[in-house]
């Protein structure tokens, strides 16, 4: 006596391909006139490794991009803050001598803050000028980034990285004391 009493298949014929297929799940409509067997894992096997292989490269280059545009960003972002603030100490003073030096530590303590090495950044502060009250001062951080440990970055990004740049310009305080 079949399993399905309506279903056209034979009970042995579902044994068959159950024995030679692996698992099978079987319905029948009550009328038996539509009957579907689903052979699950026979055809479906290795499907997930195919799907898989197929998107694993496009997902690493999704997280190398990522990486990359999360570093240059970072370091743009500490190079304006750098150039900033060394732009910012350097018009405080109204030495030219003492301006130039303020700025340049207080740039290269940002650099420390955001964990650069201040050593690799080329930090320049140039006034328009000579250094009286009023004048346009310049800061000028640069860096250049290494990218090449970055996967698929390295053909991108060729020679020794990304050159990033930031510039600042302020003024040297108008209504600040002279104290000698």
């Amino acid at each position: 006596m079949s399993q399905f009493p309506n279903c056209p298949m034979s009970q042995r014929a579902l044994e068959k391909m159950q024995d030679s297929i692996g698992s099978l799940a079987h319905t029948c409509t009550p009328e038996g006139v539509r009957c579907k067997c689903w052979l699950i894992g026979s055809f479906e096997r290795g499907q997930a490794y195919v799907e898989l292989v197929m998107v694993m490269p496009l997902f690493l280059m999704i997280i190398a991009a990522l990486i990359f545009f999360g570093r240059v960003l970072y370091v743009k972002i500490a190079l304006d803050m750098a150039s900033y603030d060394a732009c910012r100490a350097a018009v405080e003073a109204l030495q030219p001598g003492d301006g130039v030096s303020q700025g340049l530590i207080a740039g290269r303590e940002t650099l420390n803050g955001f964990h650069l090495n201040p050593a690799g950044v080329n930090l320049a502060i140039t006034p328009a000028g000579g250094w009286d009250r009023g004048t346009p001062v310049q800061c000028v951080a640069t860096y250049d980034l290494f990218v090449g440990d970055v996967p698929g970055v390295s053909n991108i990004a060729t020679g020794s990285g990304v050159p990033l740049e930031s510039t600042t310009w302020s003024r040297v305080e108008l209504w600040r004391s002279d104290w000698r």
